[in-house]
This record gives C-alpha cells, structure tokens and sequence, in this order.
C-alpha cells in the first residue's frame, strides 16, 4: 500500500547517511524561510531540522547547487567562490 513518506516542497539532493537510518535532504522553504538541511527517519514521516544555509554563497549549476553526505557523516556543498569586482587595467606595451 502507497503512502505519504515526506510531504516537504522543494526537497532537492536526497542522500543516505552513513549508518542508513536517516535520509537527509536540502528543503528550499522560499524566499522568507531561505534553505536548509533536514532529515527524515526511515520508517517516520517527521523530518527535523539539522541546520540554516542562510549565508552561505553556494554555486548554481545547471541542476541547481550540489549538495551531498561525504562517508564520515558531514555535508559537501559546492561553494560560488567567484569574484564579483570589475577590474580595469591599463597596459602600455613597448
């Protein structure tokens, strides 16, 4: 019989934790609410909140940012470190 697992919108880069009782996710939640890391108990149907990615510059690829569960249990993410400043050189060659 099908079900209701997880009704959150914008889940994005599901990944197993390394014990496999957990499934951990990126929740877009919008504009006001901003995105952030929840897990959800295999066999539960309430996720819970593991932390904020308010302020962190993250990469936009075509697919979205990456996001992922590195073995040890932590989270990667894909970091925009790209400059933003607009530089003018003048060059006098001899």
């Amino acid at each position: 019989m099908w079900s209701e697992w997880v009704t959150d919108q914008g889940m994005g880069y599901l990944s197993w934790t390394p014990d496999s009782r957990y499934v951990q996710y990126v929740q877009d939640a919008g504009v006001d609410r901003g995105s952030r890391i929840r897990r959800v108990r295999v066999g539960d149907s309430h996720p819970e909140d593991l932390f904020s990615l308010q302020g962190l510059r993250r990469f936009s690829a075509p697919l979205g940012p990456l996001s992922d569960t590195a073995p040890d249990g932590s989270q990667m993410f894909d970091r925009d470190a790209s400059g933003r400043d607009i530089y003018a050189l003048d060059v006098d060659f001899p």
